[in-house]
């Protein structure tokens, strides 16, 4: 039988984040501009380039920060493309003389499945489970999640490049013309940000990964989008607020290929739509399965309030909840399981509500601050925030 050598990350979070400020030179230095001009925006003083301390936040963006222009990259971004990125080389690659997707695809797929579920919520930590992936496709993975991370880089780059200003929160305008001016600006960013990505990279053997980490740019990020759909009885949709500034993902998508045509010819642009069309069901499969996870977190969890409430009538008492070790287990699997299972309860008709509704209460205070936080909020007022 063939032993693999495999690796196991207990801690993602702790993989070591790129050097901005290296990365950046290296973009730069290696592109040759058409102007001086451009140049001097994608350096420093015009420029600056700076890492948010949050693990919640997986965002890139560029900012006006004390008079001047900023790329934030968001301290969560970089696990949370490992973690994508290993997953999906456990789908692309075998770890066996078998086929692919890999033995350890199942462990993969429900580590993101389970961090998709905490990202729908208002954590400041979400959690990000261990896998064991081979030598091989940790490599792989590590070497694509940089070039990932660095087309999101270019993308900011190339937004500077061009001379874009940033739209400052609550600026956004209501009338549409401005805001298809403002999606065509995103267009012309990516189709920037790929040459930047492209003409970067010092050896050719190394562009298939840089045209590679675009599309899983776009596909992760198309993943983080689907968590409205775990949030459903939570949260009132109709208050989910779209961001108009972007194009829709397909557009961008298809933006996307016909760069990389002109860059480096139609066969590398049938690579990525091929590659494009099979993250877009890893994503389905993704999903699927925290939703099915939620779904039994959601059945678990109800038993247990169930069993609690019984003992609370035989009781006629107010105990300290029994099933508190268990829930918290649950609530690790899937956080939005349990609150919609706090948020509906098991109920008959000789149930008393108001130890049932103590009892609720004093499940929610053991839960995170923010958990507390947004038992108590409306769905309406959840889906502001949480957008």
């Amino acid at each position: 039988m063939l032993t693999v050598s495999r690796v196991d990350r207990p801690y993602l979070d702790q993989i070591p984040d790129p050097d901005l400020d290296t990365m950046v030179a290296d973009i730069v230095e290696q592109v040759d501009f058409s102007s001086t001009d451009v140049e001097s925006r994608l350096r420093s003083p015009n420029l600056r380039i700076e890492r948010t301390s949050s693990a919640a936040d997986l965002d890139a963006r560029t900012e006006i920060l004390f008079g001047h222009r900023t790329i934030l990259m968001g301290g969560g971004l970089y696990p949370f493309l490992c973690q994508y990125l290993r997953a999906a080389s456990s789908y692309f690659l075998t770890c066996n003389q078998g086929g692919t997707p890999a033995s350890n695809w199942h462990a993969g797929r429900s580590s993101l499945a389970t961090t998709l579920d905490w990202l729908s919520t208002p954590t400041e930590m979400p959690h990000r489970p261990a896998f064991t992936i081979s030598r091989s496709q940790d490599k792989s993975a590590l070497s694509l999640a940089l070039y990932t991370y660095r087309f999101l880089l270019c993308h900011e780059l190339a937004h500077a490049a061009l001379g874009h200003s940033p739209i400052e929160a609550g600026s956004v305008p209501d009338n549409i013309t401005p805001l298809h001016q403002q999606q065509d600006q995103e267009l012309e960013t990516d189709r920037m940000a790929l040459t930047l990505q492209v003409r970067s990279i010092p050896t050719r053997s190394e562009t298939v990964k840089g045209l590679a980490g675009a599309v899983y740019a776009f596909a992760a990020e198309a993943l983080r989008n689907s968590r409205l759909m775990l949030l459903a009885e939570l949260v009132d949709e109709r208050q989910w607020e779209i961001e108009l500034t972007h194009p829709p993902t397909i557009q961008r998508e298809f933006g996307l290929l016909g760069a990389a045509n002109g860059l480096c010819g139609q066969a590398a642009m049938t690579d990525m739509h091929r590659l494009r069309n099979d993250l877009r069901e890893l994503n389905d499969q993704v999903l699927t399965d925290a939703l099915r996870q939620q779904q039994m977190v959601v059945k678990k969890s109800r038993q247990l309030l169930r069993i609690e409430m019984d003992t609370l009538r035989l009781r006629g008492n107010d105990p300290l909840p029994a099933v508190l070790p268990d829930l918290l287990r649950l609530f690790s699997q899937s956080p939005v399981g349990v609150m919609k299972a706090l948020e509906h309860p098991p109920s008959n008709a000789s149930d008393d509500t108001s130890a049932i509704a103590s009892l609720i209460d004093r499940l929610v205070a053991e839960l995170p601050a923010e958990f507390q936080d947004f038992h108590n909020q409306s769905p309406k007022e959840r889906a502001i925030d949480l957008a």
